[in-house]
């Protein structure tokens, strides 16, 4: 009994603050009180010595030329990555050759200690995206509504070692300890009007700064157009379906713009702005992000420059904008 209590007190002991560790040997091992034949009898060093060798002695092989790691790890009952475990001198099986010893079993002890650990952890759980059609808004435009978070699960898994290192790991509990939110996004689905290879407009325009918007200088004699004071790199919108036909930069007052050809006539000019985000030529829908707000050209500050123009004349556009 001494001698078996020295080879798992060890692991005990390692474990004696983990009430969720459990030390046990891999076989069953039991002391029986009997009578038993004199001939079986041997002294306690004969028999530390049978208790405490190695099941099987490790097996080697010699590869044969133009044998290859998948042949061996076949026909020795284990996998390729079981090789390269046990031969970590082997970097690729390009540097082998005929003759070269490989490791295909290694000794165990006959008397393993095996220890069954309950760990925790917790990790990410996705959200759903619930995606609702509107024929409100054209083909290709996407808002959320709603913002989507992540969950949160917890995993409990029994990790099993024998003589210290991990042998196999199994699930045993998983419980969602935070439900995920799911997002809501709306998906336009109206078709363009496309009359001509052109995309025509509704004639009715929104605003091209969404809601919160604050005009620092209106439509006069002078002024051909109306001045939205936001913050740098703000989201500047189409304020109707339609093609851009510019997209560029200019040095006689409007920096970065963008025009949009709505049809029947009627375009919008988005002028100061920082960054353009879409190309000549490209098809927008009302609402969609076309450039973000700045202060490039003739400007004192991050605002957007908006015209109206009917036929090439610049309009007040407060008649327009709904």
């Amino acid at each position: 009994q001494d001698m078996i209590d020295e080879v798992i007190q060890p692991y005990v002991d390692a474990a004696a603050d983990d009430p969720e560790t459990t030390v046990k040997f891999s076989r069953s091992v039991e002391l029986v009180e009997g009578i038993y034949p004199s001939s079986s009898v041997m002294t306690l060093g004969e028999m530390e010595d049978i208790v405490l060798s190695n099941e099987e002695s490790n097996i080697y092989v010699t590869m044969k030329d133009g044998e290859t790691l998948e042949e061996i790890a076949e026909e020795n009952g284990i996998t390729v990555d079981r090789v390269y475990d046990l031969n970590p001198w082997i970097e690729s099986e390009s540097d082998l050759v005929a003759g070269d010893i490989v490791l295909v079993s290694e000794s165990e002890p006959l008397l393993a200690v095996k220890t069954i650990k309950l760990e925790t952890y917790t990790e990410e759980v996705d959200y759903e995206t619930e995606v609702i059609d509107d024929g409100r808004f054209y083909t290709g435009y996407y808002r959320t509504i709603v913002e989507g978070a992540k969950g949160e699960r917890t995993i409990t898994v029994e990790v099993e070692y024998e003589n210290g290192e991990e042998t196999g790991r199994e699930v045993i509990a998983s419980e969602i300890t935070v439900e995920p939110k799911d997002s809501q996004v709306i998906r336009g689905t109206k078709s363009y009007n496309v009359r001509g290879g052109q995309v025509v407009g509704t004639g009715v325009l929104g605003w091209p700064t969404g809601s919160g918007f604050s005009i620092s200088r209106g439509w006069t004699g002078y002024h051909k157009g109306i001045d939205i004071a936001v913050p740098m790199n703000t989201g500047i919108y189409a304020a109707d379906s339609g093609t851009v036909i510019v997209s560029q930069w200019t040095n006689t007052g409007y920096g970065y713009y963008i025009i949009i050809d709505h049809g029947n006539g009627l375009s919008t000019l988005y002028g100061h702005c920082n960054q353009l985000l879409v190309s000549v030529g490209a098809y927008v829908y009302r609402g969609q992000l076309i450039a973000l707000s700045g202060s490039t050209g003739n400007s004192t500050g991050p605002h957007c420059h908006f015209e109206v123009r009917i036929n090439g004349t610049r309009v007040d556009p407060a008649p327009y904008i709904y």
